[in-house]
C-alpha cells in the first residue's frame, strides 16, 4: 500500500495538466499564455481525494477552503509557467531519454505494468500527458538549477551556525528494542505467558507477530528514539528495565509486547558529524532566497492577468 500511495503522490504532484480544447475557461494568462480553470480544478480534485483533506472540504467552511486552494493552486501554476517560459527562452532542453528515465522510476513504485496503468487511469492522466508534465517538471528543475548555480556555503558559515545552534545537533535518547505486535488482546496475553515460560523471543516473534517489517528479524526494531515509536510503547520503553518483558501494551492499532536490550543516552553531535547537515541546510536557504528574488523580479516584468 505504501508504494502505491507514494506513486499516486508522484503522479499527483506533476503539474500542468494538458488541456487540449481552446474553448475552456481561462483562469489566468501569463505573458499571453493561458492557464485553464480545468488545470486548477483538476489539482483541486486531487487534493479533495486525500483522506486528511476530505473533512476540511466537506465541513461548513468547505466553500471558503475551495476558493482559498483555488487561489493557491493558481498562484503556483503562474510561478511554474514563468519558470517554463524562461527555460524555453534560454533554450534549455529536456531529452526523451530523461523523460523515459523518470517514467521508469515512477513505474518502479508498482508491482507490474498493469498496476501502473490502473493508477495512471485513477489519476485521470494519459501517458502522453504524463510525458508532457514530466518534461515541464524537468524544465523547471533545470531552470531553478541555473538560477541558483554557483551558490556556495563556506566552512566559516557552517562553524558559526553550529556554535550558535548546538542544541539542534543532539542525538536523542534511544533504546535498542524488539517487539511482538498482535491484533487481539487475548492472543497477546497467551504469547506473553509463553515468553514468561521461557520461550525464545525471536522465535515467538517470527511465529506470531503481525508486524511484517520486523517479524522475520525476530521482532528487532533496532535503536530508535521515542518519536519513532507509538506513544504508548515509548512511554514504557524508556522506563522498563533492560531485558525485562513488558506487560501487554494496548496501542491505537493492536497490542505489543516489548523487550529493551540497550539504552543510549542523549548525545551532543560533534561539529564534524553535523557539518554536512548544516551545509545542506544553509545551501538550501540561500538557493531559496535567490530563487524567490528571481521570481519576484520576473513577476514584476511579466504581464499576468487573473480571472478568479
Amino acid at each position: 500500500m505504501m508504494k502505491k500511495a507514494l506513486a499516486v503522490v508522484l503522479l499527483m504532484l506533476v503539474a500542468f495538466t494538458v488541456v487540449s480544447c481552446s474553448n475552456k475557461k481561462v483562469a489566468a494568462t501569463v505573458n499571453g499564455e493561458p492557464i485553464y480553470m480545468e488545470e486548477v480544478d483538476k489539482q483541486l480534485e486531487q487534493l479533495k481525494q486525500q483522506p486528511q483533506m476530505q473533512q476540511m472540504f466537506e465541513g461548513q467552511d468547505g466553500d471558503k477552503y475551495i476558493k482559498q486552494f483555488q487561489t493557491e493552486i493558481l498562484d503556483e501554476l503562474i510561478d511554474q509557467k514563468l519558470l517554463i517560459q524562461e527555460a524555453k527562452k534560454q533554450k534549455i532542453k529536456v531529452t526523451e531519454k530523461e523523460i523515459n528515465e523518470n517514467i521508469e522510476q515512477i513505474k518502479g513504485q508498482f508491482g507490474s505494468e498493469q498496476e501502473f496503468a490502473t493508477m495512471l487511469q485513477q489519476a485521470n492522466m494519459t501517458m502522453d500527458e504524463l510525458k508532457t508534465n514530466l518534461e515541464n517538471q524537468l524544465l523547471m528543475q533545470k531552470m531553478v538549477e541555473k538560477i541558483t548555480k554557483g551558490i556556495e556555503v563556506k566552512d566559516k558559515e557552517t562553524e558559526d551556525y553550529y556554535n550558535k545552534n548546538t542544541a539542534e545537533f543532539k542525538d536523542p535518547e534511544k533504546v535498542k528494542i524488539k517487539w511482538i505486535v498482535l491484533s487481539e488482546e487475548k492472543k497477546a496475553k497467551e504469547v506473553l505467558d509463553e515468553l514468561k515460560g521461557g520461550a525464545d523471543f525471536a522465535e515467538v516473534a517470527k511465529k506470531n507477530s503481525t508486524d511484517a517489517t520486523t517479524k522475520d528479524k525476530g521482532g528487532e526494531l533496532g535503536s530508535v528514539s521515542a518519536s519513532e515509536l507509538p506513544q504508548e510503547v515509548a512511554d514504557i520503553a524508556f522506563k522498563i528495565e533492560l531485558n525485562q518483558l513488558s506487560d501487554v501494551i494496548k496501542m491505537s492499532q493492536g497490542f505489543a509486547i516489548i523487550m529493551v536490550e540497550e539504552k543510549q543516552p542523549e548525545r551532543q553531535k560533534t561539529y564534524e558529524e553535523s557539518k554536512e547537515e548544516i551545509k545542506n541546510k544553509l545551501l538550501s536557504e540561500k538557493q531559496r532566497k535567490v530563487y524567490e528574488d528571481w521570481l519576484a523580479k520576473t513577476k514584476k516584468k511579466a504581464k499576468i492577468e487573473k480571472n478568479i
